[in-house]
């Protein structure tokens, strides 16, 4: 797993609790080299947002 903190208060200043953002780690899939896996992680949200869009239109089917 990647890991992903803010460099800058400027990035998390705009949160509700920025103290607890700052410590706040975010987890990502990472490639052989430890980077962040940008290719899975798009592949993932297409699968998630094709979900999201079938649901939608069954329901709207619904009505």
């Amino acid at each position: 797993m990647a890991k992903v903190t803010p460099k800058t208060e400027d990035q998390v200043r705009d949160g509700m609790f920025p103290n607890l953002l700052k410590e706040e780690i975010i987890k990502l899939p990472s490639d052989a080299n430890g980077a962040p896996d940008y290719v899975y992680m798009e592949k993932y949200m297409r699968v998630v947002e094709s979900g999201a869009y079938n649901v939608i239109r069954c329901l709207t089917a619904v009505q």
